[in-house]
C-alpha cells in the first residue's frame, strides 16, 4: 500500500497516525508511507524519531480573533498549501489518504479529492473538530474514536475504530498490578506537546504541600520544552523526589511507573491512559476548539476513569485533596483503572488499517 497521512501540529494529531503506519509496515513491509503535516518543529522531530518520511505545508490555523490581516494570511496559507499539496500527492501517487484532523490536514485532503484519490478521516474527540466536520463531505469514510459520536457524521461514512495507540503503551495494561497502599506514591504530570503553565505551577505547589505534610510522593513531571526552566525554578526548594523532563518520546516508561496522571484531556492522551489502565485527573485546555477537551474529560469522568478539574478551579489545595483521596483509597484507584481500560478498544490500529485498505482497493 502507498499511504499519505495528513495532519500534525500536535502529538495528538501524529501519534495515532504513527501507530497505524508502524502496523502497516509490520503487516506489509513493502508499503510506502509519507506524512504531510505542519511546519511546526514538533512534526519533524516526532516523525524523524519514528523514522518516517515527512513533508510540510505552510497552512496556518484559523485565527482565534477576528482580525482582517490574520484572516487574509490564513486564506493565503490555504491557497499556498493546496497548490503545494497537489504535486506532492501526484509524485507519491498514494492508494489512499488518511486525514488526522486539525488545520494541517485540510489542504492535503482537499487536494486528494481534486485528484480523485479517496480519503479516510480520523476523528478521536468526543466532539468532532472543525477540520473534520468541514472535510467529511469530501471523504469516503470517517473513522471515529468512540461509538457515542458515530452519529455526528453520516451513518454511511462513520465507522468506530477506537483510537490507535503505540504497542508499547497498550501492552502496559496487562502488566499493571492492582493498587496497594505503599510508602511512595508516583504521580505523573503532563500538559500536552507544549506543556501547560497552570498545571505546572499548581502541581509544583501541591508537591511542596505534600512534603510539608509529611506525605511521600514521587513526581515525574513533563514540563514542555519552553517551560522547563520555569518549572525547574518552581521546584527549587522541593526537588527531592521530583524528576523533570522537557519532553519524553518513550512515554510508556513513565506510564509504567505512575499510579496517577495529572494531564490535559486531548484525545490521544486519554486514549493512552485508557489503553494502559492509568487513572487520571484531567484539566481540559480552556481554549480548545468548541471545548472539545471538556467533552473528552467529562466522558472519561462519567465512565469512572477520571476526575475532571476545570483550569479556572485548579488550585494546589484542590489538587492535594483530590490526590490524597485517591492515595487513601486503593479501591477507587483500582475501579478507575478498570474503567479506563473499559474505554479502550482493542486492536484500534488494525481496525483503522482495515478501513484504509478497504477504501484504497
Amino acid at each position: 500500500m502507498k499511504l499519505i497521512i495528513a495532519g500534525g501540529g500536535t502529538g495528538g494529531h501524529l501519534y495515532p497516525g504513527i501507530a497505524v503506519a508502524k502496523l502497516l509496515l509490520k503487516e506489509q513491509p513493502d508499503s510506502k508511507i509519507l506524512f504531510i503535516g505542519s511546519s511546526k518543529e514538533l512534526d519533524s522531530e516526532l516523525l524523524d524519531y519514528a523514522g518516517f518520511e515527512f513533508d510540510s505545508l505552510p497552512q496556518k490555523p484559523f485565527p482565534s480573533i477576528k482580525n482582517p490581516l490574520l484572516i487574509l494570511k490564513f486564506i493565503w496559507s490555504c491557497l499556498q498549501s493546496f497548490f503545494q499539496a497537489l504535486p506532492k500527492i501526484r509524485r507519491f501517487s498514494p492508494d489512499v489518504i488518511l486525514g488526522m484532523g486539525g488545520f494541517s490536514s485540510v489542504p492535503t485532503v482537499l487536494a486528494a479529492k481534486f485528484l480523485g484519490i479517496a480519503s479516510v478521516l480520523f476523528e478521536p474527540n468526543i466532539y468532532p473538530g472543525k477540520a473534520n466536520r468541514f472535510l467529511a463531505p469530501f471523504a469516503r469514510k470517517v473513522a471515529v474514536g468512540f461509538e457515542s459520536h458515530e452519529k455526528r457524521f453520516s451513518p454511511k461514512k462513520a465507522v468506530c475504530v477506537g483510537i490507535p495507540v503505540r504497542e508499547e503503551i497498550s501492552a502496559l495494561a496487562s502488566r499493571r498490578e492492582p493498587y496497594k497502599k505503599k510508602d511512595l506514591f508516583t504521580l505523573l504530570v503532563m500538559g500536552g506537546s507544549g506543556g501547560a503553565r497552570k498545571i505546572n505551577q499548581m502541581v509544583a505547589e501541591a508537591v511542596s504541600l505534600f512534603k510539608k505534610g509529611g506525605s511521600r510522593i514521587k513526581c515525574l513531571h513533563i514540563t514542555g520544552k519552553k517551560l522547563f526552566s520555569e518549572v525547574e525554578q518552581a521546584y527549587s526548594e522541593s526537588q527531592e523526589g521530583v524528576e523533570l523532563f522537557p519532553y519524553v518520546q518513550e512515554i510508556d516508561r513513565l506510564f509504567g511507573q505512575a499510579d496517577l496522571v495529572v494531564a490535559r484531556s486531548g484525545a490521544s492522551s486519554i486514549a493512552e491512559f485508557a489503553a494502559s489502565g492509568l487513572p487520571s485527573i484531567l484539566v481540559p485546555y480552556p481554549f480548545s476548539t468548541e471545548d472539545h477537551q471538556v467533552w473528552n474529560a467529562r466522558y472519561f469522568e462519567k465512565a469512572g476513569a477520571a476526575i475532571t478539574v476545570l483550569e479556572k478551579d485548579l488550585t494546589a489545595t484542590h489538587l492535594v485533596e483530590a490526590i490524597e483521596s485517591l492515595i487513601e483509597s486503593k479501591e477507587k484507584l483500582n475501579l478507575m483503572s478498570q474503567a479506563a481500560q473499559g474505554l479502550s478498544q482493542k486492536e484500534s490500529s488494525k481496525k483503522l488499517l482495515d478501513c484504509l485498505t478497504e477504501v484504497g482497493l
